[in-house]
């Protein structure tokens, strides 16, 4: 006689033999690390229970105690199933960018990041570092596109190495006021501590309209995209030495 077909465990599905002989080793979930710890526990909550289901399938169990056991379990599976639900959704959150990786990640400003990067960190102006969250304040940074860049050409080759440096430095500040406030303001002191215009904030239209730029917010600051290049001409000084 031949032997029966040999029925195969569906992945995902844990056996009561895989159960009795110990925990499965179950593939975790990709999360982070405060996320993923709490992803164990409820883990092992539920191999809890998934043990004393079989102990009272199994007779281990009184018959009293199985109704109880019953109403416990559905309860505290559903609270975990809706918690896991919750930190599932949590992780899938999209991770807000300082200022520094939003000039990296807009082609736009390609221009404005490669030359802040190669500004490098020594120098007579000291160079922010805009990846820093200061506590009371954040950073706006006035970044060119690639086009002000180009139209700028003549100007970048009138200014010397100091005046470079001076020039790209003064399109950030480090302020406590919010974009509304700014948006209200003639001058902004910059990291160097000269002044800048804020009228390259309001773009103005072939139809005589005035419109302001919004910026692009980031954890530590806001970033806006501006279509020229504020020349050293144009900024005062606020009294602020290198």
């Amino acid at each position: 006689r031949g032997s029966a077909p040999q029925l195969k465990t569906p992945p995902g599905v844990l056996s009561f033999a895989n159960l009795t002989m110990g925990k499965p080793t179950v593939p975790q979930p990709d999360l982070p690390a405060e996320l993923l710890a709490i992803w164990q526990v409820i883990d092992s909550y539920i191999y809890g229970l998934q043990g004393a289901i079989i102990r009272t399938t199994s007779g281990a169990t009184k018959d009293g105690d199985i109704e109880l056991l019953g109403i416990v379990g559905a309860t505290v599976a559903a609270l975990l199933l809706s918690l896991l639900f919750v930190l599932l959704s949590c992780s899938k959150k999209p991770k807000v960018l300082n200022v520094q990786q939003l000039l990296a990640s807009d082609g736009d400003l390609k221009n404005f990041y490669n030359y802040w990067e190669e500004l490098g960190v020594g120098g007579v102006w000291d160079r922010p570092d805009l990846n820093h969250v200061f506590p009371n304040s954040n950073f706006v940074v006035l970044a060119p596109t690639n086009d002000a860049f180009q139209k700028a050409t003549g100007l970048l080759m009138t200014l010397t190495t100091e005046e470079w440096r001076r020039t790209l430095i003064s399109h950030v500040a480090c302020t406590d006021l919010q974009p509304s406030d700014i948006s209200q303001k003639k001058y902004l002191t910059s990291s160097t501590g000269w002044k800048i215009p804020l009228d390259v904030l309001r773009d103005q239209y072939s139809d005589g309209t005035t419109r302001e730029i919004k910026p692009r917010p980031g954890s530590n600051g806001w970033v806006y995209k501006i279509n020229k290049l504020i020349s050293p001409q144009e900024m005062s000084f606020a009294g602020v030495t290198p």
